[in-house]
């Protein structure tokens, strides 16, 4: 039986001319810097989830993500970087997450500061302002010592799905 390949066109009409696929915009920011730049990094029909640390505490499951958020997203007045979903039986609980809050913004660079903001159904806390990006791996330290701080049974269920 002979193989059945797709040609380009048949490619090029799946892969990109698809009018289900979303474009997807990361928050990319700069060490010591208080201005960020949004970075078109691909397209598809859900916004993908990209996992960066899983731990367990208090009894609930803990994931780190970097956050690519949609075009509807970019319009928020905060934009997620990376965080956690906290979640116990694959109910989500709450997200603690470090934000980017824009004042200005020209050709796709915005300055503003960071904020670390504890969200569960009650609403939103912010935790901690940050003036300049401390970095990536200061990121994921200071979210982690933060969530390790944080007493998740004090967080109300959120209906909340990613």
């Amino acid at each position: 039986m002979a193989k059945k390949f797709l040609t380009l066109n048949q490619i090029i009409s799946r892969d990109i001319d698809s009018p289900n696929l979303k474009n997807y915009y990361q928050v990319q920011a700069t060490l010591n810097q208080s201005s960020i730049s949004i970075k078109h990094v691909g397209r598809g029909e859900q916004i993908p989830l990209i996992p960066i640390l899983t731990l367990n505490h208090q009894q609930y499951e803990c994931m780190m993500l970097s956050y690519c958020l949609s075009e509807e997203e970019l319009t928020q007045p905060k934009l997620r970087m990376i965080g956690f979903i906290i979640q116990k039986a694959d109910k989500v609980i709450a997200s603690l997450d470090l934000m980017f809050v824009p004042q200005t913004t020209t050709n796709n660079i915005s300055d503003g500061w960071f904020e670390v903001i504890l969200s569960d159904a009650y609403g939103c806390e912010q935790i901690k302002l940050i003036n300049k990006y401390i970095g990536n791996d200061e990121s994921i330290y200071l979210l982690t010592n933060l969530l390790l701080e944080t007493n998740i049974d004090e967080c109300k269920d959120s209906e909340e799905t990613y």
